[in-house]
């Protein structure tokens, strides 16, 4: 016997974020499979890797600060919103990979054409901090879906 796994979906009330913002919804694709978390994983690590080569050029042999091991995806959760803090100090966006992963993640509700990278690019444009509390909270939706899931 197959078991067929289907997608869940949690609404997220953007009223969270801003009053005014109340009622509008994203909707999170809570429990994305493993290959899809390990990508995440991956680009966020390298994502991390490109910054810190980056802070290793602007020092120019000043001490460099240590790297720490690219552990689970929370980490890099931490990391990336670490990271998105610095570039948008220096007016640099987001990795377009993670953005598609973003709208593959935010299109699985009842959104008709779900998200393009490029709305999510203008999210960022026009509120960074608002795509900051959506990657977030994405997170934290996934979490608590997994922890439900080993409390079952």
């Amino acid at each position: 016997m197959k078991i067929q796994v289907p997608k869940v979906v949690q609404a997220l009330d953007l009223g969270g974020y801003a009053e005014a913002l109340r009622g509008q919804f994203l909707h999170v694709w809570v429990n994305p499979p493993r290959g899809m978390r390990q990508r995440y994983d991956e680009m966020a690590a390298q994502a991390q890797a490109e910054e810190v080569k980056r802070m290793e050029a602007d020092l120019e042999g000043s001490q460099t600060p240590e790297v720490g091991s690219a552990g689970g995806f929370v980490e890099n959760l931490k990391r990336l919103v670490g990271l998105r803090v610095k570039a948008a100090r220096r007016g640099v966006e987001t990795d377009a990979q993670l953005l598609d992963w973003f709208a593959e993640i935010w299109s699985q509700g009842p959104r008709e054409a779900g998200w393009l990278t490029s709305e999510i690019r203008e999210l960022e444009d026009g509120d960074p901090a608002l795509l900051t509390w959506m990657i977030t909270e994405t997170w934290r939706l996934i979490g608590e879906h997994q922890a439900r899931k080993k409390k079952d």
